[in-house]
């Protein structure tokens, strides 16, 4: 169950950063993120309501520390995906599924050696879907890989604590991290003196359906966690460059290349080893 819990965080992650890109790209990178994540932090919150569960225990602290992480690694995965192709920044931002891969091992979590094999498998699945872009070197090209190296190091330090705060209730844990996303990012857009546009009501609309995304892969990804372990969870979460790609294939006629479709059939493989 876990497993299947990872791969719906997957698609919903690869989906909205796949419109997430395509806003902002005519909206700006802090007001996209911003609305959104608004909007997520509503709809966590009317659920939160509902169901009555608790909003703060001291184990979310750590849902803290990934709502300041977070928007930092996502701004800088929109602004990568603003100046260059979705095709060399969703992959690069797969390797984030390493950095949870390295705290699960430091942590002693019981993963057989089979599945060791498949999280392996799934990072450098996508890592070949990346490598296979970067031909010739440019200074622009430089910056787009730099912005999603540092991008990937975030969202894999988001995964981790995450994790850490699941125990104090999945839907506690993403209210806590919305809050901190939209006090960080409004902070920042004051300090910028930047104006809050978003292409009317239907802007609106659409960068509100992203953080639902966004936020529905957040709790997919803290089930998952729990239900197996933060190595496999973080792994496959992390193959969402997948669905970006294929998105972009599909309606941004980015081209795959047939290395990029090796690593996309050595990852999806990866997936099912893990499951084993």
């Amino acid at each position: 169950m876990g497993l299947l819990f990872a791969i719906a965080s997957s698609i919903s992650w690869g989906t909205s950063d796949y419109f997430g890109g395509v806003a902002s790209r005519t909206i700006d990178s802090l007001v996209a993120v911003l609305v959104s994540q608004f909007a997520a932090m509503v709809a966590v919150m009317a659920i939160i309501q509902i169901l009555g569960e608790r909003l703060w225990s001291p184990v979310l602290i750590n849902a803290v520390i990934a709502g300041v992480v977070g928007p930092i690694a996502l701004i800088l995965y929109y602004r990568a995906l603003a100046v260059g192709p979705m095709g060399i920044v969703g992959p690069i931002n797969a390797t984030s599924g390493a950095v949870p891969v390295i705290y699960g091992f430091a942590i002693g979590e019981s993963i057989t050696a089979l599945q060791w094999i498949g999280v392996i498998g799934c990072i450098v699945g996508v890592a070949i879907v990346s490598a296979s872009h970067i031909k010739s070197p440019h200074r622009e090209d430089l910056k787009v890989v730099a912005m999603s190296v540092l991008s990937a190091l975030g969202f894999g330090v988001t995964y981790i604590f995450l994790a850490r705060a699941a125990a104090g209730g999945t839907f506690s844990t993403l209210a806590i991290q919305r809050v901190t996303n939209v006090v960080l990012v409004g902070a920042l857009l004051l300090i910028g003196k930047k104006k809050l546009k978003f292409n009317g009501l239907r802007g609106g609309i659409f960068l509100a359906a992203i953080g639902i995304l966004d936020v529905a892969a957040n709790g997919f990804y803290i089930v998952a966690a729990a239900r197996s372990s933060i190595a496999i969870a973080g792994a496959i979460g992390s193959t969402y460059p997948l669905t970006t790609s294929a998105l972009a294939a599909k309606y941004s006629k980015e081209r795959l290349s047939t290395v990029q479709y090796i690593g996309a059939a050595v990852t999806m493989i990866s997936i099912i080893v893990t499951s084993l």
